[in-house]
């Protein structure tokens, strides 16, 4: 299929970032509110981190069987995505669906939580939440952050 035998896939992994996004940063969003105090203090970069590896454990729980889907696809073995996901089911199960989470995990937990930590290190360091109200108070109708 050469070159475009490449793409193949690509509307399974685009349909699948939505929803793959949406829980990493609902699951980051609300982790931050359940372990981070906002009015602390103290640095809490142990628990930034925590913050980003349970939003990485919610993304990759999503986008990792749209990935198996998309590289079975640029295999060219198969029809469809329709195609794709019923025979591996029917032949492999639901858990080759999953089978390369451990390792995606084991990649992106400490990446995610490594970043996350460093950018809320960063923002506290660069004290950006405190410019970023001050900037909001002396511009109501501006609602959106300069970072």
């Amino acid at each position: 299929r050469g070159v475009f035998g490449l793409m193949r896939g690509s509307m399974v992994i685009g349909a699948g970032c939505i929803p793959a996004h949406v829980g990493l940063f609902g699951t980051y969003e609300f982790s931050k509110a359940a372990l981070l105090d906002a009015g602390a203090e103290a640095h809490q970069p142990v628990r930034a981190a925590a913050c980003g590896a349970a939003a990485t454990l919610a993304h990759d729980v999503i986008i990792t069987p749209m990935d198996v889907v998309k590289q079975r696809l640029q295999m060219g073995a198969y029809g469809g995505a329709a195609d794709c996901v019923m025979s591996i089911h029917r032949s492999e199960g639901l858990v080759a669906f999953y089978r390369s989470l451990p390792p995606t995990l084991a990649m992106n937990i400490p990446y995610m939580g490594l970043l996350v930590s460093s950018n809320e290190s960063l923002k506290r360091f660069l004290r950006i939440e405190e410019s970023v109200a001050a900037a909001h108070a002396s511009a109501p109708l501006s609602g959106a952050p300069w970072y």
